[in-house]
């Protein structure tokens, strides 16, 4: 069966929850070829508009190639595979110029902490699974972004630092440019790498993991501009300068998303600080540290 699909508006938050039981009669055998354009589109609070993609069914796999859409202010691209009715699954997306903000804010519990910016993304994964749990236990894959000109306010985890470190300007503050890779497995999402630079942050470095379950050990360093190393200094923990009077620091964020935790990373900060006058010693860590 070949097919040309037009649907003006599909909102699927709006015609109820489906069954997800199989049926035992179903004829997977069945070919279908087509291409679908949809004007508007909504599931789970996801919003796109003139997505269009090609659709084959064949051998109870479902393949969708060439799917484009606007969303969030950019476009988004991709390919999937489904096997049917197992759930296999591997999905290739990529995004161009995405407010990632307007998305957490319509399809998240994560409403108001990222405003304005623009993302680009790769993600490619796989898994197997109709159901959240089963995709959480079972989807690996990679990943990377590029956002710049957005603003953070109210993370939780930011929140946090800043109450420990001294450093208030950090849970409400503007990003520059963000730039990470990730991969995902074993039930958690792992930072690759991910550099940081914004207001008062010359560059930051981040790299650990963050469990589904909320879990999250995550390695940091902090280099502060001159400006803000002497705005702050003598009122941040251990923010030592550096030649070129910028404040830095190294520390270990552990616990859990919702209840962080924080402490400094000795071996990092004496790396840091290499060169430092008086040599860094434990002695003089702990003159800089505010407990």
């Amino acid at each position: 069966i070949t097919f040309n699909l037009n649907i003006e508006k599909l909102d699927l938050d709006r015609m109820g929850r489906k069954s997800r039981e199989t049926k035992k009669d179903t004829d997977y055998n069945l070919t279908l070829i087509g291409k679908v354009n949809i004007g508007f589109f909504k599931s789970k609070g996801f919003v796109s508009e003139d997505l269009s993609m090609n659709i084959m069914f064949k051998n109870s796999k479902l393949s969708i190639t060439d799917m484009h859409m606007r969303s969030y202010g950019g476009y988004i691209d991709g390919n999937m595979i489904i096997e049917i009715p197992d759930g296999d699954y591997s999905v290739v997306l990529y995004g161009s110029g995405v407010d990632i903000g307007r998305y957490l804010d319509s399809a998240t519990e994560y409403r108001g902490i990222i405003s304005g910016g623009k993302t680009d993304f790769t993600v490619k994964f796989r898994g197997r699974g109709t159901t959240r749990g089963e995709v959480k236990k079972t989807i690996s894959g990679v990943g990377s972004i590029k956002s710049s000109g957005f603003s953070v306010s109210d993370l939780t985890v930011l929140n946090g630092f800043a109450e420990w470190s001294g450093l208030d300007f950090i849970n409400r503050v503007k990003v520059d440019k963000l730039v990470g890779e990730f991969s995902m497995g074993g039930r958690e999402l792992k930072v690759i790498r991910c550099e940081v630079a914004g207001e008062g942050i010359d560059r930051a470095n981040l790299y650990g993991t963050i469990a589904f379950n909320g879990d999250i050990e995550m390695l940091c360093q902090l280099r502060l501009t001159k400006e803000y190393a002497e705005k702050y200094k003598g009122r941040a923990i251990a923010l030592f300068p550096d030649a070129y009077g910028r404040g830095n620091i190294a520390f270990i964020c552990y616990g859990t998303t919702k209840k962080p935790r924080f402490r400094l990373n000795y071996e990092q900060m004496r790396s840091l600080a290499e060169g430092l006058i008086p040599p860094l010693t434990d002695e003089v860590i702990e003159r800089y540290r505010l407990y």
